[in-house]
């Protein structure tokens, strides 16, 4: 027993011990390789996080581009409808010592809108003859 034990002393031993440091310094260089891979992925990850951030910010501007156009597509375009001569549908009043324009005309919605309560001004005078 003791050419046994001798032998595992002197040769079994120092060869296992030293496999075991050549095992371990693998396994730290395998996990310095992967701490640079992971490194980088993260430094790639960043940069689409950034450039996600700008799409979603121009794609938000496009969407409020999109809304507005859609928007003016929907309103309302009143206009006056009159057939023959536009003599026939001006007229001026000044009785009272207040001068109006009667406006005598159908209005019509040639707009996409709905136009629920018509406004109309007119901003301009004018000058007595």
């Amino acid at each position: 027993m003791s050419d046994l034990s001798s032998l595992l002393q002197t040769w079994l031993l120092p060869v296992a011990t030293g496999l075991l440091a050549l095992s371990t310094a693998a396994l730290a260089c395998f996990t310095y390789k992967m701490a640079q891979s992971t490194e980088k992925a993260l430094k790639q990850n960043a940069r689409l996080v950034e450039e996600t951030h700008d799409l979603v910010e121009s794609n938000k501007v496009l969407v409020e581009s999109e809304e507005r156009h859609h928007q003016e597509n929907l309103r309302p375009l009143c206009v006056f409808s009159y057939t023959g001569n536009l003599y026939n549908v001006l007229n001026y009043d000044a009785r009272n010592g207040s001068s109006r324009v009667i406006i005598n005309s159908d209005i019509e919605n040639k707009g996409n809108g709905v136009a629920k309560a018509i406004k109309n001004y007119f901003p301009f005078r004018i000058s007595p003859l």
